[in-house]
């Protein structure tokens, strides 16, 4: 196992876009396939670390960091996408880096104008690097590694894991940390429907596990906001003015 400084684990099927993120040229980040399909071959030398288990998204992901945990902790973020969404190794490389410039707990790219999308926040704002928020998705939460274990016990609440998304301001707002974001200038493409990948894998129903979420951690499901946006519109007015000069 190559050890770069971050790392993406995605839970693969048979159809996954990953192979594709491995191009335009080097990467400052491993790439982890927890695969989950019948094919263990299937992605030969598209990949720098294998793990095979069946089952949802997130149980798969939590096996994985049982498995290698002293691996993970050497790294500085590691990275969770579907395998649905299109993106290369340079943008991935500029998120990654956008991640650690502004310190994010829990951080995710934004969505292109054209992906398909759930909730309007993770779409992309033109002309933003990165926005400082109080919600990241489950489709492609990065994790600063370091607080990473506040977070993990929430991978295996439900097969589904719907909901998860406010626990995890809950945790991070409890215990200091609560620098989530979406960044805008490392968009990737989601190209499939919200759902037709049957929610991770979720054996159950996705609404009533993230009802009996919110209701077992006593949470509401508060606004997604932008509570900062960088650069802030005045200095990307004297941006644009300068450009024109």
């Amino acid at each position: 196992m190559i050890q770069r400084e971050n790392l993406v684990v995605v839970r693969a099927g048979d159809k996954s876009l990953h192979p594709q993120w491995l191009t335009n040229g080097p990467r400052s980040w491993d790439l982890a396939v927890s695969y989950y399909g019948d094919y263990p071959e299937r992605y030969k030398d598209q990949y720098d670390l294998l793990h095979l288990y069946k089952g949802p998204k997130w149980e798969g992901l939590a096996d994985f960091l049982n498995a290698h945990r002293d691996l993970v902790r050497a790294y500085r973020y590691v990275w969770f996408p579907d395998d649905d969404l299109l993106a290369s190794a340079e943008n991935i490389d500029r998120f990654f880096s956008i991640c650690a410039e502004a310190d994010f707990t829990i951080a995710q790219p934004a969505l292109t104008r054209y992906s398909y999308y759930t909730w309007p926040i993770t779409r992309r704002q033109r002309g933003v690097t990165y926005r400082r928020t109080n919600f990241v998705e489950i489709m492609a939460p990065c994790f600063k590694v370091e607080t990473l274990p506040l977070f993990e016990p929430t991978f295996t609440l439900s097969s589904s894991c719907w909901g998860v998304e406010w626990l995890w301001w809950d945790i991070a707002a409890k215990a200091g940390i609560a620098q989530f974001g979406i960044v805008d200038c490392a968009p990737v493409h989601h190209t499939r429907k919200v759902g037709s990948a049957g929610s991770g894998g979720a054996t159950g129903s996705p609404r009533q596990e993230e009802q009996k979420l919110m209701e077992d951690y006593e949470l509401r499901q508060i606004e997604p906001r932008v509570l900062e946006i960088y650069p802030p519109a005045w200095r990307r007015l004297l941006t644009r003015r300068s450009r024109q000069d």
